[in-house]
């Protein structure tokens, strides 16, 4: 089994995607070109969060239609 004791970005800023969040160094902003590492969520796992939303929204649209019409009826 391999782990990851050290990992070195050089001069690459590109980063990379690890268990759902994008690792990058980027500039720090008022830092006079200071480097941080900043985290955030992978356009992958946003895409999923996003389609589970609008997955659920047309559900409830469905499910209200459903019973408005026959309320009316």
């Amino acid at each position: 089994m391999q782990h990851l004791v050290h990992s070195d970005f050089g001069d690459s800023d590109e980063g990379f995607d690890f268990l759902g969040w994008r690792i990058q160094r980027r500039t720090w902003r008022g830092r006079d070109g200071k480097k941080a590492v900043h985290t955030y969520p992978s356009k992958k796992a946003l895409l999923s969060v996003t389609d589970k939303a609008r997955t659920l929204a047309r559900r409830r649209n469905l499910l209200y239609n459903y019973v408005h019409d026959y309320a009316v009826s």
